[in-house]
């Protein structure tokens, strides 16, 4: 007759839980699968949440303008301690005919205001400093009444 060995306590050793030995092991192709797949994943909802509304509408060029503006003022908020305020009191958008005005800029926020003439639609934008760090608000768009 054959003996099981025998671990500590008398048990057997091959019924001990968490025993790594029995555990299935990943082969390096399903390794590199997985990857890829997140890899892919992690990219798509980049663009889906990157891309939310089109650069190609006024809309979303105003809102695409405000926010390299906000952006740029970030920057220059993590990397002097402050607003620097080196941004011109007006950019214009080059070839998209936006007007891109900051109405302030200082140690408690910046706003800025984005405008396309032709369609008659303007965008305004803020952020303030809570904590150290920027904030930045929502941008709020409005027709203009002609």
């Amino acid at each position: 007759m054959e003996r099981r060995k025998r671990g500590p306590k008398g048990r057997d050793r091959r019924r001990t839980s968490g025993d790594f030995r029995t555990t299935p092991r990943p082969s390096p192709a399903n390794i590199l699968i997985l990857t890829v797949a997140g890899a892919i994943l992690a990219t798509a909802a980049a663009s889906v949440l990157s891309s939310g509304i089109s650069d190609s509408t006024p809309h979303g060029r105003l809102l695409g303008a405000l926010g390299r503006i906000a952006d740029a003022q970030e920057r220059s908020w993590e990397a002097q301690g402050r607003f620097a305020g080196d941004l011109p009191a007006l950019s214009i958008t080059p070839g998209s005919g936006i007007a891109v005005r900051v109405t302030r800029a200082d140690a408690l926020g910046w706003e800025a205001v984005a405008s396309d003439p032709e369609v008659g639609l303007t965008c305004r934008q803020g952020g303030r400093i809570s904590l150290g760090r920027p904030q930045r608000q929502e941008p709020v768009c409005y027709t203009e009444g002609r």
